[in-house]
């Protein structure tokens, strides 16, 4: 039994998104080793007026770690330069990351890379190879894209990333003044 006037905001945003397929909505433990599982999303189009012309968000999370790695982007074809951004970003932190860790030199790589099946993360119908599908091949040991009939998403960490981002600009609408769109 609640108490009169009881409220709690927490519950309420658990009660608004929670998993409508049944089941906990969990996934698989997350991988042991950092960077063995990888998380990859494109959000967009963004109406935000960005001055630079920046109209989406691509983000690659480390499931093991919660790392973030984002980066704009004017248009959705940029995506393979994002990807080869993070790789090289990627190869110039794993060696303090492998020394903080008490691993082997060069024994930190990323492993299985895990998309939606958007357009720009696919090739045509596997006849064809896009540019991002190469670089995926490139630059990680795996690749996992998930299913369009599935009713989870292959990317749920993306995908509450980018309803966290989206809670936090409203919170600055709004203590700034603005009514949140």
């Amino acid at each position: 039994v609640e108490p009169q006037g009881w409220w709690c905001p927490a519950c309420e945003v658990a009660n608004a998104h929670r998993n409508r397929f049944g089941g906990s909505g969990r996934e698989a433990p997350a991988a042991p080793l950092p960077w063995a599982r990888l998380e990859c999303d494109l959000y967009g189009p963004l109406n935000c007026g960005d001055r630079n012309g920046f109209e989406y968000l691509f983000a690659i999370i480390c499931v093991s770690t919660g790392v973030v790695f984002l980066q704009p982007l004017r248009a959705k074809s940029e995506a393979v330069k994002a990807l080869r951004a993070f790789s090289r970003w990627f190869k110039l932190r794993a060696p303090t990351m492998e020394a903080a860790l008490g691993l082997a030199q060069g024994s930190l790589q990323l492993g299985e890379f895990r998309c939606d099946r958007s357009g720009e993360f696919t090739c045509t119908w596997g006849s064809t190879k896009t540019a991002f599908d190469e670089a995926v091949q490139e630059i990680f040991l795996g690749r996992w894209l998930g299913s369009p009939d599935a009713p989870k998403s292959a990317s749920p960490h993306t995908e509450r990333l980018w309803g966290t981002l989206g809670d936090a600009a409203d919170a600055s609408e709004c203590a700034a003044g603005a009514a949140p769109e």
